[in-house]
């Protein structure tokens, strides 16, 4: 089963966009926010998150397992 907390970090880390700004509006520090991600990516075995110095974007697999990206 998939942790709760781990999905927050993931859907807020989606929605603004940085790893400091998904710490922030969770009230986390920016060190938990991405371990929730590594450990939710070694969980599902996959690359959620592309990251380097200056951008941050969801991968092929990332946008696929996103919450906000699923019809109602």
């Amino acid at each position: 089963m998939l942790d709760l907390m781990q999905l927050r970090s993931f859907v807020a880390l989606e929605q603004m966009g940085s790893f400091s700004l998904a710490a922030k509006k969770l009230g986390l520090g920016q060190s938990t926010v991405s371990q929730h991600i590594q450990r939710l990516e070694a969980q599902l075995g996959r690359s959620l998150v592309q990251r380097d110095t200056h951008r941050l974007s969801l991968t092929a697999e990332g946008r696929r397992f996103s919450p906000m990206r699923v019809p109602c």
